[in-house]
């Protein structure tokens, strides 16, 4: 069990606030730069970051052993956001949250597939993209909250 100490509850509250201003990026970065790939990478990373926020603070993960399990259990195939990305879905339905489970688990997906078309693929990424990667964040991050009663 991790220790809850002042440094370790600061640490988490840094991980909320840097998602809620990432989140503000995204919407900054798509309505007045016009830098979609920017914003879609902004829009993920506020849900990634509140995820591991709720994972550190609301279940107390030891972000040290969650890395160790994923490197050394050869059942695991996962990258570190699909880790926590599942252990945050797996909370969900074992918390008897069927459809928010099944509603988080789609919109993350499908937000972590435009961040990594727009950070890594050649695909042109335009504003409609963006859009979507921004309503699919704002959609997640309500989910949570509503769960998870955490704010900004």
């Amino acid at each position: 069990m991790y220790i809850c100490t002042h440094l370790f509850k600061s640490m988490c509250r840094q991980l909320r606030d840097k998602s809620v201003v990432n989140l503000d990026a995204a919407q900054l970065l798509k309505e007045k730069n016009y830098h979609y790939c920017s914003s879609i990478h902004c829009s993920y990373y506020s849900c990634f970051q509140a995820i591991k926020f709720i994972l550190l603070s609301n279940f107390k993960i030891n972000e040290q052993i969650f890395e160790a399990r994923r490197i050394t259990s050869p059942s695991i195939k996962r990258g570190t956001h699909d880790l926590y990305i599942y252990d945050l879905y797996g909370k969900l339905q074992s918390e008897n949250l069927g459809e928010d489970a099944k509603n988080f688990k789609n919109s993350i997906l499908a937000l972590q597939t435009l961040r990594v078309q727009s950070d890594y693929k050649p695909v042109k990424m335009d504003k409609s993209h963006s859009d979507h990667a921004y309503n699919l964040a704002i959609k997640i991050q309500k989910i949570l909250k509503r769960i998870y009663k955490y704010e900004n």
